[in-house]
């Protein structure tokens, strides 16, 4: 490599590595399936999303743990809010923690992350998303955990719009999972 061209491939170089430095807040947009059914018939259910995490951090944005922190700030409200309305869709009254309910539905989630892993010419995007969902009626109780895992492989470091999608997939994934669960619907609506 001729020496006059270095500072041209050190800029390059500089630019396509700055966005692993960058803090990236998720934007959580993911949206819980709709559909429409009466299985709740008017049954109320108290729910409450909690943050139950180990690390608030969901990932750095450069392979091998270092780089800048991904957070995830609107999560547990975006949750909160994509499950009352899903369970709504469901024909279920959702209510706050504490009201007078028929059922109570507590939602941990239990993990929201994205890592970068070294690969041989290519890195692994890799995102998990975990939530474990206790339900409670007439003195029984149900509870399932509910997951969705997947790995991108790719060239470069992802973009925040990137790890964005990602991760709002495996959410939606798992909405999916929740919404769908004939058994804990039919749980809650006994």
């Amino acid at each position: 490599m001729p020496l006059r061209h270095f500072p041209a491939y050190a800029l390059i170089a500089a630019l396509l590595a700055s966005c692993a430095w960058t803090q990236h807040n998720v934007a959580v947009t993911a949206m819980a399936p709709a559909e429409r059914s009466s299985v709740g018939d008017g049954v109320t259910v108290a729910l409450q999303v909690i943050d139950d995490r180990e690390d608030v951090i969901v990932g750095q944005r450069a392979i091998g743990g270092v780089g800048a922190d991904i957070t995830a700030r609107a999560l547990v409200q975006s949750v909160q809010t994509e499950l009352r309305r899903g369970l709504r869709s469901k024909g279920f009254r959702v209510v706050s923690p504490g009201r007078q309910s028929d059922a109570e539905l507590e939602a941990r989630i239990r993990g929201f992350k994205f890592y970068l892993e070294r690969g041989f010419f290519t890195s692994g995007e890799n995102v998990s998303v975990a939530i474990a969902v206790e339900a409670e009626r007439r003195g029984r109780d149900y509870s399932q955990t509910y997951r969705s895992n997947d790995e991108d492989r790719g060239m470069f470091i992802p973009s925040g719009s990137d790890i964005d999608a990602q991760l709002n997939d495996a959410l939606a994934h798992v909405y999916s999972q929740i919404l769908n669960d004939k058994a804990l619907l039919s749980f809650m609506a006994r």
